[in-house]
Formats: C-alpha cells, sequence, structure tokens
C-alpha cells in the first residue's frame, strides 16, 4: 500500500493511499458521510480487484486522517474539487474512474462543476446521491453538540443500519466505523451537509455522455435505488436535460449500505464488467 499526505490548495492536508500498478486505468473511491476510506479495506485487499487496476481511495475533509477545517469558507463547493484534485496530481492519475459511496457521491457535482466530462473516465455511484440536493432529511441529530445521548444514539442506529438484516458487522469495523463518527467535529458533519453545489456541471456531463453505473443494493435501507435513477435523471437542474444519456444501473441482491462489504465478489464483477467496457472503447 502507497500512503501519501497530500496538500489541498488551501492547505488542508488529505490523506490518501493506493494499491496496484499505477501505469494500468485508475478507480477512486470516495467514502461517505461521517466515516472514512477505511470502508474499502475489503476492496483495497482484494489481488483480484488491484491486479488489473489502480486503486486509490481517500479520507475527504473533515473525515478520517484528513484535516478538518471549521471555517465555512473551507467548504466551498471548489474546496471539495480541490481536495479530489490533489489525489490526482499526487498520485498521477489521468482520467480515473470515480467510485463513490453513499453521501460521499454528492462530490461528483463538485468535481464536475470545475472541470470537464473528461476530467473522469466515468462514475460509478454506489448506494448514495451524487449531488446535495436530493440528500434526504433526517442527518441533523449528527450535528448535535448539545445532545450526547441523541448523538449517541444516532451515531449507533446509523452504523447498525450499513449492513441487512442478518449480516452484522465484524465488531472491529463496526468499533472503527464508530470511531470515524466521534473524531469528526460536529461543526464539520454540518459544513459537509450544509455546503452549497451547482449540480450544472454534472447534468451537463450526464448529457454529453459520461458514462455511469448505479450499483444498487437490494436491502438498502439508507438510499433506495430507485431514488438514485430519479436524481440523476431529475430534468429542473438543467435547461433540455432529457436524463443521463449513458446510464447503467446493477442490483446487487442481499446486499444492504455496504454491497463492497456484504456482497464482495458481485460488487467487483458489476465494477469491473462496467469499467473494462469502457476502458475497451476508448482504446
Amino acid at each position: 500500500m502507497n500512503s501519501k499526505v497530500l496538500q489541498s490548495t488551501d492547505g488542508t492536508e488529505i490523506y490518501a493511499d493506493a494499491v496496484g500498478d499505477p501505469s494500468k486505468p485508475s478507480i477512486v473511491f470516495i467514502h461517505g458521510f461521517s466515516v472514512s476510506s477505511m470502508v474499502f479495506d475489503i476492496v483495497f485487499s482484494d489481488p483480484k480487484f488491484f491486479e488489473h487496476y489502480y486503486l486509490v481511495r481517500y479520507d475527504t475533509r473533515g473525515h478520517g486522517r484528513s484535516g478538518k477545517p471549521e471555517e465555512e469558507d473551507t467548504w466551498q463547493s471548489q474546496r471539495v474539487c480541490q481536495d479530489f484534485d490533489a489525489v490526482v496530481a499526487g498520485f498521477g492519475l489521468k482520467a480515473p474512474f470515480v467510485a463513490a459511496w453513499s453521501m460521499g457521491g454528492t462530490n461528483m457535482a463538485d468535481i464536475l462543476s470545475f472541470h470537464p466530462p473528461s476530467y473522469v473516465s466515468g462514475l460509478i455511484l454506489i448506494a448514495g446521491y451524487p449531488y446535495t440536493a436530493c440528500i434526504p432529511s433526517g442527518t441533523t441529530p449528527f450535528t448535535s453538540t448539545t445532545d450526547t445521548p441523541l448523538f449517541q444514539a444516532t451515531a449507533l442506529a446509523f452504523v447498525g443500519k450499513l449492513t441487512a438484516p442478518g449480516i452484522v458487522l465484524p465488531h472491529r469495523m463496526r468499533q472503527a466505523l464508530l470511531g470515524d463518527v466521534m473524531v469528526q467535529p460536529r461543526v464539520c458533519c454540518a459544513r459537509f451537509l450544509s455546503r452549497t453545489q451547482n449540480p450544472k456541471g454534472f447534468f451537463e456531463a450526464g448529457s454529453k455522455g459520461l458514462p455511469m453505473l448505479i450499483v444498487e443494493a437490494e436491502k438498502d435501507s439508507i438510499f433506495p435505488g430507485k431514488r438514485m435513477v430519479e436524481a440523476v435523471n431529475a430534468r429542473e437542474h438543467l435547461p433540455g436535460y432529457e436524463g443521463w444519456k449513458n446510464l447503467q444501473t446493477v442490483k446487487i441482491f442481499g446486499a444492504g449500505h455496504m454491497p463492497f462489504f456484504e456482497k464482495p465478489e458481485e460488487f467487483r464483477a458489476a465494477v469491473l464488467e462496467f469499467v473494462g467496457a469502457v476502458v475497451r472503447q476508448k482504446v
């Protein structure tokens, strides 16, 4: 594993690591709300995944081992994009695929607000939403600084819902996820949820044919697959938009909100089939 601490444009430190052959096509994995890139350990330890592709992941600002700025101007959409840019530059990536999970999917809109579609090769939306305007309500207890029992109960319930009924997270992973929640300042949590985005660039990319794969999990109680499709095909954000032009969807049966952990073989097959097809079309 090749680990680096990179600097974003505003000086915020961004922790990232990578595995595989850097000469091969790359996939950047972006984690979800209040946790860290540690959630992808099972992917990054899978030789069948990284023997064909260069896998990169990073802790987004305010999360994990990355810097946790609290000022409002450090959470502008462009700042979030610049963190991704630091990872791209730091690992010498060329048009990587972006695989974003849960609320980490909102980074897609940040990235495409400041770059043309050609900056990335394709998008993989894993049980999540691609822009902030479509995030459902109900996450505000995470920002509580006065009601400790409420915050604790919310964190425990959140981690408990990450997997399908009957699939239990290993104790160490469960505790690590709760630890990620605990080390995040509540101000950073609030900034992440309230930051302003303009999803126009995201939808322009869809209208121009940027490939996207939506990975739906059958038993996901947090982000139903139907809502993901509705979000990427919403027409109110871009005049004349007729839906995502190059969109594929796959449903992983028996999985909850963490399909890459619960059904790793099915998840790997879906992602590699999509990425491989896009790469072959480019040759």
